[in-house]
């Protein structure tokens, strides 16, 4: 039976993996998937719900190499999701050598990572993380099948680069909705508005779920860019929002140091991190585009911005 192995299963993308590869097995139920976890109790009260898939509950410290001599009897695939902090090249080296070194069936490793990756990202954003992370993966696996002459049957990667997701306005923009308020960052230039392809995070746990049951031979070492349907300036979507809940909502542009300011319960690392990723915005770059992939792949439209507030209103009321 093909087992696959989930690294980051209880975030909202791999919560919609999940279910999705639950969706995908209903006429096929013959599907393990191993989900590590640090609390066994919360992913089984995520997940027990789902029939259709046999789930198996490792808990343990992803970090921790000796795990994985168990945990990757049998697995086939690998869907790596880490958090983005400033270790994460060094703790996902780790995972995918312990991998490498364990999974003895291994032949495919899906990794989620971010539009806009680039060596010339700012030291202290995400996207740098996520580039060196590319990278890191890539290289590895070309060595371990070159050392080990796997040439028809090495082990292939996947790359999946969503956009922002439309959930981060649950998190960071509700309380401030509600108030009739909707900040973003000032343009550079007045007048010269900046756009985003805001995506749905349940589009891109779909997504990852088609690749991960679909052959390996036919996605081997792509990537993939996934944004949302429709790129917005931060006043359309406040347009969006008003009229998703019935009410006006006020867009205001703010500075970057009010931004910053406005994060002071975070981490100081976080607070940099979240500001490259705005200060990059407003440079009209990938994060403006819309692309194609999503419907290439998945045969349909992804979920729009006018989906996800009629859908969620009611948080922000």
């Amino acid at each position: 039976m093909s087992k696959l192995l989930i690294v980051g299963a209880t975030g909202i993308v791999g919560q919609s993996l999940i279910k999705s590869l639950n969706d995908e097995m209903k006429e096929n139920n013959n599907l393990t998937v191993k989900v590590i976890t640090r609390d066994g109790n919360k992913a089984k009260s995520l997940f027990e719900k789902y029939e259709n898939i046999k789930i198996e509950y490792l808990e343990g410290d992803v970090s921790n190499e000796n795990n994985y001599s168990e945990w990757m009897k049998d697995v086939e695939r690998m869907f790596l999701l880490t958090p983005s902090f400033p270790q994460q090249v060094s703790l996902e080296q780790v995972i995918v050598n312990s991998a490498l070194t364990h999974g003895k069936d291994l032949k495919q490793i899906v990794r989620l990572s971010g539009l806009g990756t680039s060596a010339d990202r700012d030291s202290n954003c995400l996207l740098k993380w996520h580039f060196d992370s590319e990278v890191n993966l890539q290289q590895s696996l070309k060595n371990f099948n070159e050392k080990n002459n796997l040439q028809q049957q090495s082990i292939s990667f996947v790359i999946l680069r969503p956009n922002s997701f439309m959930q981060n306005f649950l998190v960071y923009d509700r309380e401030a909705i509600k108030q009739g308020v909707f900040y973003y960052i000032k343009p550079d230039v007045e007048g010269r508005d900046f756009y985003v392809s805001h995506v749905d995070s349940r589009d891109v746990g779909e997504f990852a779920a088609k690749i991960l049951t679909e052959s390996i031979e036919d996605h081997a070492n792509n990537t993939y860019n996934i944004t949302g349907p429709q790129s917005l300036s931060f006043p359309q979507l406040t347009s969006i929002i008003s009229k998703a809940l019935g009410k006006e909502i006020i867009a205001v542009p703010i500075e970057e140091e009010q931004l910053f300011s406005s994060m002071n319960e975070y981490p100081l690392w976080v607070r940099w991190m979240m500001l490259k990723l705005a200060q990059l915005g407003k440079t009209n770059g990938v994060a403006s585009h819309v692309n194609g992939d999503f419907k290439i792949v998945m045969g349909k439209e992804a979920r729009s911005v006018e989906n996800f507030f009629e859908e969620f209103k009611n948080e922000f009321l």
